[in-house]
């Protein structure tokens, strides 16, 4: 079996598992189902069940790692027959150059050959995370016009940049280098707005679901403007600045039916298949950084909410309950997670924290009717019955 065919094989799954999670109702099935199969098809269950089979079809580079343990297994070989016999240090020591000689040229074919297998790979998350994108943002009804453009920007840019400090700080705090390239794509990922807001979150926000549409519209660029400084760092990465421009050149599909369809084909084709590839060379049992997945879980969740709202609170936004506003933008788990994946993809984070990324991507889309519940009990002012 080719690499190709095993991640047509792992869509297939991705999808029919969301598909069977959303009939059982769980909220987040789009995204928790693509990260169930990937699981069970990555290193942690099928790489342990058969390894030889899993590195040959998914990394590639069997030969070469065979050859390095070889190496590997002489060199331990040696030292502990030098253990046995009087040495100096200079003999140690010339050992080591040897064995550093000798291993390095292997170790740089090894990721020559992971490379060029994971091309399908990283073209097929690309393609995903950009159709996913595009799909969430022509799914958007035509936006009704709005005065206070100027303070639409300014509430969209409370709502971007303050996950995005957040992720910074916790960076800086957990000894990482906050303003690298991985600190500065997971603040864009954490920092993006929705694509697009859906029917029953307008409900919840009224007269100031128009507001929020360009609210998040000014959070996506934030996040681009954010990437594309990673990428200028990093010299690589552009990929991902390119997925959180693309929804912006959408154009509006004012036919519902049409917009239906996209919305169907990015939550229940797209968003799986993303959320499995994106995890599948993932050894999130060794490479997760848990502490820090659970600081990002809080942050795109909370954060985001915080930064919402801030900035319908400090804005002139036209919204009777800055709260209840706030709370009805839940939809930001599939921009997320198509940012995640694309930097991930394009080895600008590392596997373990793209992992984080899509497990709090699937928490806020876990918790999305918790917030709505919460939404709909704050009541807008007006809404009291006043007796006489």
């Amino acid at each position: 079996m080719t690499f190709s065919i095993f991640l047509l094989l792992t869509m297939v799954a991705a999808i029919g598992v969301a598909r069977l999670l959303r009939g059982l109702g769980l909220p987040g099935a789009r995204i928790i189902g693509g990260l169930v199969v990937g699981i069970i098809l990555g290193p942690v269950v099928l790489g342990r069940i058969a390894p030889n089979d899993w590195i040959r079809i998914v990394m590639g580079g069997q030969m070469e790692r065979a050859r390095i343990q070889e190496v590997e297994r002489d060199h331990a070989a040696w030292r502990f027959a030098a253990a046995t016999v009087p040495l100096s240090p200079e003999d140690f020591a010339a050992e080591a150059v040897r064995h550093r000689a000798e291993l390095g040229p292997l170790e740089a074919r090894l990721q020559a050959v992971e490379t060029t297998h994971s091309r399908p790979w990283t073209v097929l998350s690309i393609l995903l995370a950009a159709g996913a994108a595009a799909c969430g943002r022509a799914s958007r009804r035509p936006l009704e016009p709005t005065p206070n453009r100027e303070d639409s920007v300014a509430a969209g840019s409370w709502a971007a940049l303050f996950p995005a400090l957040a992720t910074w700080a916790v960076f800086a705090l957990t000894g990482r280098d906050a303003f690298g390239p991985e600190a500065m794509f997971t603040a864009a990922a954490v920092g993006i707005a929705a694509w697009s807001i859906e029917s029953r979150d307008r409900r919840l926000a009224g007269d100031a679901s128009a507001f929020l549409e360009r609210a998040s519209s000014t959070a996506i660029w934030i996040a681009c403007g954010i990437a594309a400084i990673a990428a200028w760092k990093s010299g690589t990465g552009w990929g991902v600045a390119g997925v959180c421009a693309l929804p912006m050149f959408i154009p509006i599909v004012r036919q519902p039916g049409f917009r239906r369809g996209f919305r169907r084909l990015r939550d229940e084709a797209l968003l799986p298949s993303l959320a499995a590839v994106c995890v599948l060379r993932s050894e999130f049992l060794l490479d997760v950084p848990w502490g820090l997945t659970l600081v990002l879980i809080v942050i795109a969740g909370d954060g985001r909410w915080f930064g919402w709202y801030a900035g319908l609170r400090l804005s002139n936004a036209p919204a009777a309950s800055p709260l209840r506003a706030s709370l009805s933008i839940t939809d930001v788990a599939g921009p997320q997670l198509a940012v995640a994946a694309t930097a991930t993809a394009l080895g600008v984070i590392g596997p373990g924290v793209g992992f984080a990324l899509v497990i709090a991507a699937a928490a806020v889309d876990l918790t999305s009717p918790l917030r709505r519940h919460i939404a709909r009990s704050v009541e807008r002012p007006g809404d009291e019955d006043i007796s006489v």
